[in-house]
């Protein structure tokens, strides 16, 4: 498999990187299959990882890439899988998506694409490797909040790293609160709006009032101004949040 696999890859490499005319679902789906066997056979990742990111990050392909990211910690072959695999996987894969979110030139659709594909990505990944390697995402994502730069999914993310990795989550909280509390108050959407303010419920909710109650202050000053919301759905969601936050107990 690893022979077959390295012969047959190195041909799809070579496609995908001098076929500009290649149809974008083609592209996408053979360059996210690519990834998926030499991830799992262990095999040199130096070419396909930039190649990924770029399909990732690209105007032309970056929705459709964030959807089939979810694949690629599947296993493809079956009784052939390198040790460790995953965790090599993600080493390679954080200093490069560290880079490409910081980057300037990602516009806000695109940004949104890239946490997207992150995060399911880490919806794949065991319970273990979610409190080691895949932690290490969680300030990654963690910084790409603000309210031109958010979707609905890119919160779900959130919430779902403050559910299963509520330890790393918790040593980040300085820079996450008051990025929520902006994108419930600011968002232009009143969806984004709405899941900004169940997401400071997750916080709440996931991480221990030791840690928590540290940021009371902050989170019920900004929601006293969502109150006078122009939209009455995220009035009543300010109200119920609010109510958490104002009624913490140890």
């Amino acid at each position: 498999a690893v022979v077959s696999t390295q012969s047959t890859g190195g041909v799809v490499l070579r496609a995908l990187e001098n076929e500009p005319t290649m149809n974008h679902y083609t592209q996408v789906t053979l360059l996210v299959r690519l990834v998926q066997a030499t991830t799992q056979l262990g095999l040199g990742s130096d070419r396909v990882l930039p190649l990924f990111l770029s399909t990732l990050s690209s105007p032309k392909t970056h929705a459709l890439t964030a959807e089939k990211c979810n694949v690629i910690l599947e296993p493809i072959f079956k009784g052939t899988r390198v040790l460790l695999h995953k965790q090599k996987f993600l080493r390679s894969l954080v200093p490069l998506v560290t880079q490409l979110i910081g980057s300037s030139d990602l516009t806000d659709e695109i940004r949104c694409s890239v946490v997207r594909g992150i995060g399911s990505l880490l919806s794949a990944l065991p319970e273990s490797l979610l409190s080691t390697e895949g932690a290490s995402l969680t300030p990654i994502i963690f910084s790409s909040l603000s309210p031109t730069t958010t979707d609905c999914q890119g919160l779900r993310v959130v919430q779902f790293l403050l559910k299963r990795v509520s330890s790393a989550a918790t040593m980040h909280l300085d820079a996450l609160v008051p990025q929520l509390v902006t994108v419930s108050r600011d968002s232009p959407s009143v969806e984004v709006r709405v899941e900004g303010l169940k997401t400071l419920e997750s916080v709440c909710s996931e991480v221990h009032f030791t840690h928590v109650h540290l940021h009371r202050a902050r989170v019920v000053r900004g929601l006293r101004e969502v109150l006078s919301d122009r939209k009455r759905v995220v009035r009543s969601a300010a109200s119920r949040t609010l109510d958490k936050w104002i009624m913490l107990e140890p």
